[in-house]
């Protein structure tokens, strides 16, 4: 008897299935600036939505934690509190992340370079000069 069958007969329930493994797709995705706009503010909004039910959530739990004076309900009360800490910070790195993208994307190396080499002893530069001081060149 084949162990598929016997698993079958065990469990008395509908046959086994085989496994079929998806291929897997990935798309391409081209970035630029209206994506960028648009993933920064998805994600801010996100950020925003979290810490106000953390707010509802700390609130409530908070409560909670008074009414019974459980120390077990303090301590996530705490992590709670440190987990929108740290979601706040995440909202500035975001900022930060955002500015830095932005800033690379319009970064330009500099538009004229003005590089002067004379080469000449320091006697002719000064002759030069003074004769430009002059008005005579």
């Amino acid at each position: 008897m084949e162990i598929k069958s016997m698993v079958e007969e065990v469990l008395n329930d509908d046959p086994i299935k085989d496994i079929v493994n998806k291929k897997e797709t990935r798309l391409n995705v081209i970035s630029d600036d209206q994506d960028i706009n648009t993933d920064y503010t998805y994600a801010r909004e996100n950020y925003y939505n979290l810490m106000e039910k953390g707010h509802e959530a700390l609130d409530e739990l908070l409560e909670i934690a008074k009414s019974t004076e459980h120390a077990r309900h303090f301590e996530v009360a705490s992590q709670l509190i440190k987990n929108l800490g740290d979601t706040n910070e995440k909202l500035m790195n975001l900022q930060k992340t955002k500015k830095e993208v932005l800033r690379d994307k319009n970064a330009q190396g500099p538009t004229s370079v003005n590089n002067n080499l004379y080469v000449g002893s320091t006697a002719d530069l000064l002759k030069m000069l003074k004769n430009k001081e002059n008005g005579n060149e």
